[in-house]
């Protein structure tokens, strides 16, 4: 289980001031079961997870993360399919409950949803250090959703790590992302706020025509 409620103190100088106003504040983020486990004696290894939360600003209970995990060495790697973070970045796979730092910043929260529902192929050849996330996601079922930008989206990362020894604990890590999307009924808002719940939105575009949104990143 998982409680969130954060309490936030901001020092602003006069020109800060001036540009947008930040109060005290202390406010209950969510709070969420977490559940996990795998099926029993499957032809392949498949394992669950079901994400069930409160929301606190909307009072209403939502799926987070919520899918199956389907093993496939044939692909080298694994399936998931269900809700989940599209990939697009090793910070967009990482699972926020699992931090305690600042989870991401500003403005790839703006352009980056932070889940959707779809399926996504993760895969890893340990002999020649390549790693791969490719996903494709679509609004169907996350259509009313808050979260849901884009009627539909793509997303590839393709990493190399041509040093990872966990005996001398060294790591290189290399990668490129890729991702395209359609926006929901041909409008898109970019809005986000600092990975500090009480604060206000420092990112908000209003809404505007777009029929395409791409993103890249090393």
């Amino acid at each position: 289980m998982g409680l969130l409620i954060e309490t936030a103190s901001f020092a602003q100088d006069d020109v800060s001031k001036e540009q947008i106003k930040m109060s005290p504040d202390q406010r209950l983020r969510d709070f969420r079961f977490v559940l996990g486990g795998s099926f029993p004696s499957p032809p392949r290894k498949v394992t669950w997870n079901v994400g069930i939360m409160y929301d606190g600003p909307t009072h209403s209970w939502l799926m987070r993360q919520t899918g199956v995990m389907i093993a496939v060495p044939e692909l080298w790697g694994n399936i998931f399919i269900g809700r989940s973070k599209e990939g697009f970045s090793l910070n967009k796979v990482m699972v926020g409950y699992d931090r305690w730092t600042m989870e991401r910043s500003t403005m790839s929260d703006a352009t980056i949803p932070i889940l959707a529902d779809g399926f996504k192929w993760l895969g890893y050849t340990p002999k020649h250090g390549f790693l791969w996330n490719f996903g494709y996601y679509n609004d169907w079922l996350s259509h009313n959703q808050n979260f849901s930008t884009y009627h539909n989206q793509t997303v590839l990362r393709v990493a190399w790590l041509p040093i990872h020894s966990d005996e001398k604990r060294a790591v290189l890590h290399l990668g490129v992302n890729l991702r395209n999307g359609s926006p929901e009924q041909g409008q898109i808002q970019f809005r986000s706020r600092p990975e500090a719940f009480p604060a206000p939105y420092f990112v908000d575009t209003g809404r505007f025509r777009g029929h395409q949104h791409q993103d890249g990143g090393i």
